[in-house]
């Protein structure tokens, strides 16, 4: 996450032109780093966020666990990780 907040820094220098002049290439590969960085986030947080807690009426003690289990590489959003169907 940390890294990811610090090229996002670095994109909005570049932008405001407080870094100086920079070329379309090496603009383009802050870009990169700023999106691969954003992808490593987001497994990061998919992996903190392994279970899910629902409300179920139905259950003896009041709720459901869901165990999302490992991350994937291409985390899913959690809507389609449940199923909400009765």
């Amino acid at each position: 996450m940390e890294l990811w907040l610090a090229w996002q820094r670095v994109q909005s220098d570049l932008t405001e032109g407080l870094l100086g002049e920079f070329d379309p290439h090496e603009r383009a590969t802050v870009a990169t780093k700023v999106r691969e960085a954003e992808g490593e986030a987001r497994g990061e947080v998919w992996a903190e966020y392994r279970f899910v807690i629902l409300a179920d009426p139905g259950a003896s003690d009041g709720i459901t666990v869901l165990d999302l289990g490992c991350p994937s590489p291409k985390p899913r959003p959690v809507a389609k990780a449940i199923d909400l169907r009765p």
